[in-house]
């Protein structure tokens, strides 16, 4: 035959893994967006999308502080 065909180029579990990371990266690209979106927007404002920052003003919230420790967490190894 002039060509081989997908199956007798490659080796089964080579494209097993290929899809599987194709599949992969897509769902991590995908979740992403979807979390983006999700801090971003704001149903019910009045102008549409809106920011974390700005809703948690307009609501008079304190933006989370962290806090530093007072003392370092120093580990000896013995």
């Amino acid at each position: 035959s002039v060509g081989a065909s997908a199956s007798q180029r490659c080796p089964p579990d080579t494209r097993t893994f290929a899809m599987t990371k194709w599949l992969v990266i897509l769902s991590a690209k995908s979740e992403r967006i979807r979390n983006t979106l999700r801090g971003k927007t704001d149903c019910r404002a009045p102008c549409g999308a809106r920011n974390d920052k700005e809703r948690m003003n307009r609501r008079g919230i304190k933006e989370p502080q962290i806090k530093k420790a007072k003392y370092d967490l120093k580990i000896d190894y013995i």
